[in-house]
C-alpha cells in the first residue's frame, strides 16, 4: 500500500511538472505568433530601435545605422552624394535582399524576423 501510495504521489508530480511544461509552451508560443503577426514599420520609433540595436550589435555601438527605406536612402544620396558606396546598401550585408529596405524582407515574418 506504500508503495502504491508513492507510485500515485510520483505520478501526480509529473502530471503537475507537465501541466505547468503545458502552460509555458502555450505562452511562448503566443508570444512568438504575436511578434510573426506584428507588422514592422519603418514609421514605428520602436521598430526603428529594434533594428537599429541589431544593426550596431553586429557591426559594434559606434557604427550608425543606416537608411531603412528607399526614401530615407535617396534623401540621404541627396545630402551626401554618391560616394564609393551608395547609402542604404548597407542593409544587404547583414543578409538583406534590399539593401535599402530591409523592412520589405521582414513582411511575412513580422517582428519574429527580428527576434
Amino acid at each position: 500500500a506504500v508503495a502504491e501510495q508513492e507510485c500515485v504521489r510520483a505520478i501526480q508530480r509529473e502530471h503537475e511538472r507537465y501541466a505547468q511544461r503545458r502552460v509555458t509552451v502555450h505562452r511562448r508560443l503566443t508570444q512568438l505568433l504575436s511578434l510573426r503577426a506584428a507588422v514592422f514599420s519603418p514609421e514605428d520609433q520602436e521598430n526603428r530601435a529594434i533594428i537599429s540595436s541589431m544593426w550596431q550589435h553586429i557591426k559594434g555601438k559606434t557604427s550608425s545605422p543606416p537608411p531603412l527605406t528607399p526614401d530615407e536612402a535617396a534623401e540621404d544620396r541627396k545630402l551626401w552624394g554618391s560616394g564609393s558606396q551608395i547609402p542604404g546598401e548597407d542593409w544587404a550585408d547583414l543578409g538583406f535582399q534590399r539593401g535599402d529596405s530591409p523592412h520589405s524582407d521582414l513582411r511575412g515574418s513580422g517582428l519574429l524576423g527580428l527576434h
